[in-house]
C-alpha cells in the first residue's frame, strides 16, 4: 500500500516542485500550484505517519548521528511554524539557541521530525494567545527542549490516553485532520534519540511539552559546495545521469528536474533497454535506478553495472516507493551508493548530487533569473521583515515593492517563489547583494 500510494504523489509533488519553479508562473498560478504542493506534502505526511509507526512497531527504525548545525535547524523550524502562527494571530518565539554550539553530535532529521510534530500541533490547538520553543541547558552536553501554548488544552482523561496509537483528543477541533499517530511517534523517536516526552496539561490551559537530550559539541562538518536556489549549472565539463524507472512520470519527472541543473540525461524504462544502451553511448557520471524493475530490477542492473569495467565505479542511486521493505544491506552489498525515496524533495536530489559528483555549483547571474534592481529603500524595507523571518511581514511588503516600482516585477516574482517556500536565508542573500544590472 505504501508503494501503491507514494508512487502517484511522486508525480503531484514533484511536478508542483517543476511548476514552482519556473519564472513564468506568477500570481494566482503560483498560489495554485503551491496550494497543490501543500497538499500532497500534507498527503505524504499522514503517509509517513503510519509507515513511521509500522517502523518502530517492527524495531527498524534507527538513529543516524551526525554533527549538524542546531541553530540554523531551529531557525528554519521557527520561519516555518511562525508563519502558520502569524496567519492565526497568534505570537511565536523561539528562546535559547544563543547557549547552544555552533555544532553538535545527533540525528538532526528526528530531532526536526518531533520538533517540527510537537510545534505544529501547538499552532494547530491554539486558537490564541502563543507558542514558544524554549532551548535550556541542563547539564553538560545536555538540553532540554520545551514547547508551550496557550491552547485548548488537555483534560486528565484524555491525558491519560494521548500517547496510545490511533487516539484523538475529544476537545480538538472540529475539521482539524490527523492520524491519531503524531504523538506516539513523536515519543518513541525522543526515547530512540535517548531521551522521554513528558506533558502538563490542563483544559482551557494550554500544554508544554518537554524532553531532554545529550547532544555533545563536534567539529563543523565537511561540506560540499551547495547550490544556491537559483543554480546557473556547475563548474567543469557535462555531468551524465542514467536514469531507469518503468513509471513514465517518474522517468519525466526525474529528466525534468536534473536537465535545468546542466546534467544530460539518459532515461530507459527497463534494465534490459539500459544496458543495450550502454554499449554504444558514453557511460554515465551517475545512475538513479528504480528497485522494482519488470524482468531485471534494480539490484541485478546495479550488479551488472558493477561488473562492466566502464560503469564499475559509477555512483549508484537506487529509488523506490517501497520504503519500509527496502533492504539497506542487500543494496549496499549490490553495490550501491544511496537510496532516494519517493517522493521526495528536490532538495534531496540537489544534496544527492553535490555529494556524490562533487559539483561546485555557479550562482546564477541576475539577468537569468530576470532580476531588476529595487530601489535602496524597497530593499531595506524586504530586508528588515527577511531578517525577522516573518514571512507574512514579508509578503505584504513584496505587494507594495510590486505597486511601487512594476519595473522590478521579475526580481519580485523570484522573492515571492522564495517566500512561498520559505527559503528566507536565500531572499536574504538576494537582498544583501543586489542584482546587477
Amino acid at each position: 500500500m505504501s508503494h501503491e500510494l507514494r508512487t502517484p504523489l511522486n508525480g503531484v509533488i514533484g511536478y508542483a516542485q517543476v511548476l514552482l519553479s519556473d519564472p513564468a508562473l506568477t500570481g494566482r498560478q503560483r498560489e495554485r500550484a503551491q496550494i497543490v504542493h501543500t497538499s500532497g506534502t500534507h498527503l505524504l505526511r499522514l503517509i509517513n505517519e503510519v509507515l513511521d509507526f509500522s517502523k518502530i512497531e517492527a524495531g527498524r527504525i534507527e538513529r543516524h548521528d551526525t554533527p549538524f548545525h542546531p541553530g540554523q535547524l531551529l531557525r528554519e523550524l521557527g520561519s516555518l511554524h511562525e508563519a502558520a502562527a502569524a496567519a492565526k494571530g497568534l505570537g511565536f518565539t523561539v528562546a535559547g539557541t544563543d547557549a547552544l554550539p555552533a555544532f553538535v553530535r545527533g540525528d538532526a532529521q528526528k530531532l526536526r521530525q518531533v520538533l517540527d510534530n510537537l510545534l505544529s500541533n501547538a499552532v494547530k490547538f491554539t486558537r490564541s494567545g502563543r507558542v514558544e520553543l524554549t532551548i535550556s541547558a541542563a547539564g553538560s552536553d545536555t538540553w532540554t527542549f520545551s514547547v508551550r501554548d496557550t491552547g485548548i488544552g488537555l483534560s486528565a482523561a484524555e491525558l491519560a490516553g494521548l500517547f496510545q496509537p490511533f487516539a484523538q483528543a475529544a476537545s480538538r477541533p472540529a475539521g482539524e485532520s490527523g492520524t491519531g499517530l503524531g504523538l506516539v511517534i513523536t515519543r518513541r523517536l525522543v526515547q530512540l534519540l535517548g531521551g522521554d516526552l513528558a506533558v502538563t496539561s490542563a483544559s482551557g490551559e494550554g500544554s508544554r511539552f518537554t524532553f531532554t537530550l545529550v547532544l555533545p559539541a563536534a567539529e563543523a562538518p565537511h561540506s560540499s559546495s551547495r547550490p544556491p536556489f537559483a543554480a546557473g549549472g556547475y563548474e567543469g565539463p557535462a555531468r551524465r545521469v542514467l536514469i531507469v524507472d518503468d513509471h513514465a512520470v517518474n522517468r519525466t519527472l526525474l529528466v525534468e528536474l536534473l536537465t535545468p541543473l546542466g546534467l544530460v540525461c539518459d532515461s530507459h524504462a527497463s534494465a534490459e533497454a539500459a544496458l543495450a544502451a550502454l554499449d554504444h553511448t558514453p557511460p554515465p557520471d551517475l545512475a538513479f535506478l528504480d528497485v522494482k524493475l519488470p524482468g531485471m530490477d534494480g539490484l541485478v542492473l546495479t550488479r551488472r553495472l558493477r561488473a562492466r569495467p566502464a560503469t564499475a565505479t559509477v555512483p549508484i542511486v537506487l529509488t523506490s516507493a517501497s520504503v519500509l521493505t527496502f533492504d539497506a544491506a542487500a543494496a549496499a552489498q549490490a553495490g550501491s551508493h544511496d537510496f532516494l525515496p519517493k517522493p521526495f524533495a528536490t532538495g534531496q536530489l540537489v544534496e544527492l548530487l553535490t555529494r556524490l559528483l562533487g559539483l561546485t555549483w555557479r550562482a546564477a547571474p541576475a539577468a537569468a533569473i530576470g532580476a531588476d534592481a529595487l530601489t535602496a529603500e524597497l530593499r531595506a524595507s524586504l530586508r528588515v521583515a527577511a531578517d525577522a523571518g516573518d514571512i507574512m511581514a514579508l509578503r505584504t511588503a513584496l505587494r507594495a515593492a510590486r505597486e511601487r516600482q512594476p519595473s522590478a516585477s521579475s526580481f519580485i516574482d523570484q522573492l515571492e517563489k522564495l517566500a512561498a517556500g520559505y527559503q528566507l536565508e536565500r531572499i536574504r542573500q538576494l537582498l544583501n547583494d543586489p542584482p546587477g544590472p
